[in-house]
């Protein structure tokens, strides 16, 4: 059974999380401005606690961002698996987690 085949009323709609793809390529582009931001705190983490909180903000805006992009991209490649948008999009965000883990592998060792 396809999607269309299913009553809406028995759907996801996830129009509520972005209403087009531009609103998801956009949050990516922030979330990768903040992962830019969030490398520059390497080394100064532990200085003051106004840093500390500085990059736990930035942090957490970046991770809420990600998330919302992640769930998007996920449960539309679940309804369409076949949709190369989706499956490009589930790449995008997936990437940007890799690269997160990569650059930010610093937090751990400055905060022990």
């Amino acid at each position: 059974m396809e999607r269309k085949d299913i009553e809406e009323k028995y759907t996801w709609d996830l129009s509520k999380i972005y209403q087009d793809p531009q609103e998801f390529y956009h949050d990516i582009e922030v979330s990768q401005q903040l992962l830019d931001e969030l490398t520059s705190f390497k080394g100064k983490m532990t200085e003051s606690v106004d840093i500390l909180l500085r990059f736990l903000s930035k942090r957490d805006e970046m991770s809420m961002l990600v998330s919302k992009a992640y769930c998007f991209a996920h449960l539309n490649c679940d309804v369409e698996p076949k949709e190369q948008e989706y499956q490009k999009m589930l790449a995008t965000v997936m990437s940007l987690i890799q690269q997160s883990s990569v650059k930010l592998v610093f937090v751990d060792n400055e905060n022990r």
